[in-house]
């Protein structure tokens, strides 16, 4: 199964609860505890790279500034930010 399908043809909610429980078959937990941790680390797992790319990207523009591996807004770009994400909502 792809990690954009799943069982249903619906949110693919089913798809990351079985993959948690494939890496961690002795795990067992209650509802809230699948939706605060175990949801959680999968998104973490399959959207890392895509986070990398993107923050590749935002430096390159020098809409974000790293330093020491950590990552904030670049103040002097902060008008064609709050642009970009104006014309972004509309």
């Amino acid at each position: 199964m792809k990690p954009d399908q799943s069982i249903t043809g619906e949110f693919n909610i089913e798809y990351e609860i079985l993959a948690y429980l494939d890496e961690h078959p002795e795990s067992s937990d209650t509802e809230i505890g699948i939706s605060g941790w175990w949801i959680l680390e999968q998104c973490i797992k399959l959207h890392s790279p895509k986070v990398k790319k993107a923050l590749k990207k935002l430096k390159r523009k020098r809409l974000v500034l790293e330093e020491k591996g950590r990552y904030r807004i670049n103040e002097r770009k902060r008008g064609e930010i709050q642009a970009l994400l104006k014309q972004r909502a509309e």
